[in-house]
């Protein structure tokens, strides 16, 4: 039995490059090389977009600026109709409240990743328990978000590492 491939659309709105922008670039070169169509929402010209365009990802121009910016969101919906995608992914706090809402408007699945160990703003916390899941990559950062409220069943730990026996000597 075959499985199609997934349409996954990524948003992430830093001009930054940091950790998360690099593990979000990461991730969707990993599953364009598994064979799933990709479309990465960024800044262009930022370093993450540039990194991407490294990566040979396929991405789209999307400024969001603040939570609540309608305009971008009216923007990413078409963006997400037009390439019919079948998963929504975020990677920072501050596209959560966009993502959630296009998800809405759309029917795309939300999964949001959360890497910071830090909580979220209190009215964060109703936004993103409209999500799908949550990816956390530690069971501190779980931990961290249920004692937030977040329902046990919206938070998946898929941990981060590196394989240590690749390296051994």
């Amino acid at each position: 039995m075959s499985v199609r491939p997934l349409r996954i659309a990524f948003v992430f709105s830093t001009r930054s490059m940091g950790g998360m922008e690099a593990r979000a670039a990461r991730l969707a070169q990993l599953a364009r090389a598994r064979g799933h169509e990709v479309a990465f929402g960024c800044p262009p010209g930022s370093r993450l977009d540039q990194r991407l365009a490294q990566y040979e990802v396929p991405r789209f121009g999307l400024h969001i600026h603040g939570s609540l910016d309608l305009v971008a969101n009216i923007k990413l919906v078409r963006r997400l109709r037009h390439f019919d995608a079948d998963l929504l992914m975020a990677f920072s706090g501050k596209d959560y409240w966009m993502v959630i809402l296009a998800g809405q408007l759309t029917g795309i699945p939300v999964v949001l990743n959360r890497s910071t160990p830090s909580p979220l703003r209190s009215l964060s916390i109703p936004v993103i328990k409209r999500s799908d899941a949550i990816l956390a990559v530690s069971q501190g950062i779980k931990n961290l978000l249920m004692a937030q409220g977040v329902p046990n069943s919206l938070i998946h730990v898929i941990h981060v590492g590196v394989d240590t026996a690749a390296f051994s000597p």
